[in-house]
């Protein structure tokens, strides 16, 4: 291990030699300077853990050594030695030097070899906790930059799901790949209104437009059928949120997703499919996106029937208020589509 490194200033050449003979055992690196100019430059060019000093040697102050040292190597310790016993000298030396400690001529030979292993311990352990702190920081960095690197991978592969599975809808019918897009359009502005957090938010999004990948599994002869269901079509159309979910629940990250797909077709009253769930046990998301699809499904041209007026279909969400939908989110969603038709 590197021995610790001292420096000694005083002018009197005496005094350095009577330093030498304590510190005779060799367990320090020591520099010893007469002059405080000279201990300036050295305190430029060296890494000293203890600088001990006295305070007054001709032109330049031991003050003015320990300030210097102060800002070069802040984290050596300073020690002032004076034979004048003036308490101004020490508050200063406190205040401006920050010192470890102050000693006064004539001192005691222990004393001085205490304050010394004291000053030269504690620097130790401060470098060994910097260094500990140090290697903790560049761990962390080299984790978190590991992280990162796995959330940009993981961000790639899901995004290249979702495209895939968009990619999907859009080769099924093209239509209905523009449909979940204008219902993840709604539900987004009504949760921007409800002030959801970021993951759910995210969650909504990405559920409205999957919401209806289940129906790739539906005969084309039941999703374009013109006109009402036959009990057996309409048992078969409301398969189509089971097989969405379990379509999404092949991608690890969908989990979230797949749920509130599930769900999308449940209402209020508990009148939906496929669980039948009710009120508040429904998820939000699943609340929101049932009013949006429900609006944008009425309002939108299909190639088996025509669009309902916007006007019309608000009357007949406010007319469900509490019976298929959450009545609270009725009232918002429905601010948001009048405020629309004003800008218009």
């Amino acid at each position: 291990m590197k021995r610790p490194k001292l420096l000694f200033v005083d002018d009197e050449k005496a005094i350095l030699k009577a330093i030498r003979r304590v510190l005779f055992d060799g367990d320090y690196e020591v520099d010893y300077c007469n002059d405080p100019s000279e201990a300036i430059a050295l305190i430029d060019s060296h890494a000293y853990d203890v600088i001990i000093t006295d305070f007054r040697m001709p032109h330049i102050t031991g003050m003015q050594v320990l300030i210097h040292a102060r800002e070069k190597l802040p984290d050596a310790k300073r020690i002032l030695m004076t034979g004048y016993s003036d308490i101004d000298v020490i508050i200063n030396a406190i205040n401006d030097g920050n010192i470890f400690k102050y000693i006064s001529k004539p001192w005691e030979n222990e004393d001085l070899k205490k304050i010394i292993e004291e000053a030269v311990a504690i620097c130790i352990k401060e470098k060994e906790s910097t260094q500990l702190l140090n290697q903790v920081l560049n761990e962390k960095g080299e984790w978190q930059a590991l992280v990162h690197d796995l959330e940009n991978q993981i961000y790639s592969i899901n995004e290249q799901g979702i495209n895939m599975l968009m990619k999907v809808i859009e080769s099924k019918d093209e239509e209905l790949m523009a449909h979940s897009k204008r219902v993840a359009n709604y539900g987004l502005k009504l949760a921007q209104k409800l002030d959801l957090n970021r993951r759910s938010t995210t969650a909504l999004d990405l559920a409205s437009k999957f919401h209806d990948i289940g129906k790739i599994a539906i005969r084309d002869s039941i999703l374009y059928k013109p006109g009402e269901l036959e009990d057996h079509e309409y048992d078969e159309m409301m398969h189509h949120p089971k097989v969405g979910a379990e379509i999404l629940l092949e991608m690890e990250f969908m989990k979230e997703v797949a749920e509130i797909v599930y769900q999308h077709h449940e209402r209020y009253n508990g009148s939906g499919y496929p669980e039948g769930l009710r009120g508040k046990n429904i998820a939000i998301e699943a609340r929101i996106m049932g009013i949006a699809d429900y609006f944008d499904a009425l309002t939108s041209e299909r190639s088996y029937k025509g669009a309902v007026p916007k006007d019309e279909v608000i009357a007949m969400l406010l007319e469900e208020k509490d019976g298929l939908f959450d009545a609270e989110l009725v009232d918002i969603f429905v601010d948001i589509i009048r405020n629309e038709k004003q800008l218009n």
